[in-house]
């Protein structure tokens, strides 16, 4: 009886995990926008799942800051306010200076020549949605060789909080351009195994998009 039990925890917890990652996505994409409210019977009958299982993948990403219950009103995309923007970045700066110092040493010739490709890319990319998957995707390798999976995990998290909403704001061609320009700096200060100088680039890059997100967020 106890391992039928444990076996049927199991299940449930792997069906809400797969809900979470499916709203997660909905979320980080825009097709869940914050203050949407989230019908948890409705789910249930899309995932063809108990309401207990759609409660608990909410709890996940409850635990993540993407999703907040109201009295009264159930569950809902949380909103993100300017100062929570600055807290998340100034958070994002300790953690993935961090990151970078600890995967510096380990990247390789070939691993320089993906990250140019991802620039090369970013450079001419004009939508939206893709540019964004390329500014996680260039910081993500950065990090690759970032041994500490309790680390990763928390910058993870960090970037899910602010990334929903980069897709909009990274639209603006000046920004665009600045961003791309303080990547290429940086790229070249990690090929040159200057963690220090690294460090100071990745900081200072981290803080202005905080700075110009929070803005963008008091609109």
């Amino acid at each position: 009886m106890k391992n039928n039990l444990r076996l049927d925890e199991c299940i449930k917890k792997s069906l809400s995990e797969s809900i979470s990652d499916s709203l997660r996505d909905s979320i980080m994409t825009g097709g869940l926008t914050e203050g949407t409210q989230i019908k948890q019977d409705h789910m249930a009958q899309q995932f063809n799942v108990s309401i207990s299982v759609i409660r608990e993948a909410l709890k996940i990403l409850e635990g993540e800051g993407l999703v907040e219950f109201l009295p009264n009103h159930g569950a809902a995309v949380a909103k993100l306010s300017s100062q929570e923007a600055l807290d998340i970045f100034a958070i994002r700066v300790l953690l993935e200076t961090e990151a970078l110092a600890l995967s510096i040493p380990q990247l390789t010739a070939e691993d320089n020549q993906k990250l140019e490709a991802i620039l090369a890319e970013e450079e001419l990319c004009t939508e939206p949605q893709r540019y964004n998957e390329l500014n996680s995707l260039f910081h993500e390798f950065l990090y690759k060789y970032c041994a500490n999976q309790r680390l990763n995990d928390l910058i993870r998290l960090q970037h899910n909080n602010v990334g929903r909403y980069l897709v909009f704001y990274l639209d603006k061609m000046e920004f665009k351009e600045q961003s791309h320009k303080e990547h290429l700096q940086l790229l070249e200060a990690c090929k040159a195994k200057d963690i220090a100088k690294a460090k100071r680039l990745l900081k200072q890059h981290m803080q202005k998009a905080g700075k110009q997100l929070a803005a963008f967020l008091q609109k």
